[in-house]
């Protein structure tokens, strides 16, 4: 019998399985940093909301929300890090096309 843990688990497996297709076949490196960005925030970050929620101890519960909160915060901030990085290189120094 399948239960609810298994179901709503499937939702951040094909978020992963989504975002590691588009790393693979985008192009642009902008595109392929936002698909990594998804793959971490609606694979990663639901999963262990998920698990949060289903966890067997307070103790685990505590711990797996202070992982979330560190990933909530750090995540968004390095990728617009890595994106200004990439900007600058390319289109400030005329490094690459200006569209």
């Amino acid at each position: 019998m399948v239960a609810m843990y298994d179901i709503l688990f499937l939702v951040p497996s094909i978020s992963m399985l989504l975002g590691t297709v588009g790393v693979i076949r985008f192009r642009s490196f902008m595109m392929k940093m936002q698909s990594a960005t998804m793959i971490y925030v609606g694979g990663v970050m639901l999963s262990l909301l998920l698990f949060s929620i289903y966890a067997p101890s307070h103790e685990l519960r505590v711990k797996t929300l202070f992982l979330l909160l560190l990933t909530f915060l750090t995540v968004p901030v390095s990728s617009h890090f890595i994106a200004r990085c990439h900007y600058r290189i390319h289109v400030v120094e005329g490094k690459g096309k200006r569209r």
